[in-house]
């Protein structure tokens, strides 16, 4: 067992189906600055030390949650009656949702205000998605924004971050033009969010 940091024995409880440890919200650049000194998306950021934890050999539980700590050091998956609080990412509102899970299926959701909450709640409980934004180079140096086309499944980020890293561009490059018909084999597409070209003019 690795030491980590003077630690010998650690565990890692997710409560999400992949590693990432980011809120729902950080899927904007400006990560990675301090820690890494690099500009980062919140995918690439939470992608990043899910790398240092596989590679550092630290044992990990997704889809878990510990709700208490006791001598027998049992810990509680989630199961028949459990209640799952979410805070809703559908409008600035931000609905604190409260989901409950019986047989593995949510079966009432509390706290929206409208249908979106609700929707959003069963989704994040039984197939979470999120939309992908990060940059990809160009042959002139410029880094082009883009997006995915519609949310992916949140356990394949990870993956159409990396095929969209192995993508290089050549300018001109215009808002709304594919650059990944097929992302991570979701059969969705990542487009650019707009149009980055640097232009010097010769006084």
């Amino acid at each position: 067992m690795p030491v980590w940091d003077g630690a010998e024995h650690i565990v890692i409880f997710e409560r999400d189906k992949c590693l990432g440890g980011i809120l729902n919200q950080c899927i904007h650049n400006g990560f990675g600055l301090h820690t890494f000194k690099e500009e980062l998306t919140g995918s690439e950021y939470a992608e990043r030390y899910a790398r240092m934890v596989e590679e550092a050999g630290i044992p990990y539980e997704t889809g878990t949650m510990v709700l208490d700590i006791r001598r027998c050091d049992r810990t509680d998956r989630g199961g028949e009656g459990m209640n799952r609080e979410l805070i809703c990412i559908c409008c600035p509102r931000g609905c604190r949702l409260t989901a409950q899970i019986t047989d593995g299926r949510v079966t009432q959701v509390t706290g929206n205000h409208c249908k979106r909450g609700e929707t959003y709640a069963v989704s994040e409980v039984t197939a979470p998605v999120r939309m992908v934004t990060t940059t990809v180079r160009t042959q002139e140096g410029v880094s082009v924004p883009v997006r995915t086309a519609a949310p992916i499944p949140k356990e394949k980020i990870f993956a159409c971050i990396e095929q969209i890293k192995a993508v290089e561009l050549h300018l001109p490059v215009r808002c709304g033009d594919v650059i990944l018909a097929d992302a991570a084999g979701t059969a969705l597409r990542a487009r650019t969010d707009s149009l980055q070209r640097t232009t010097f003019v010769d006084h």
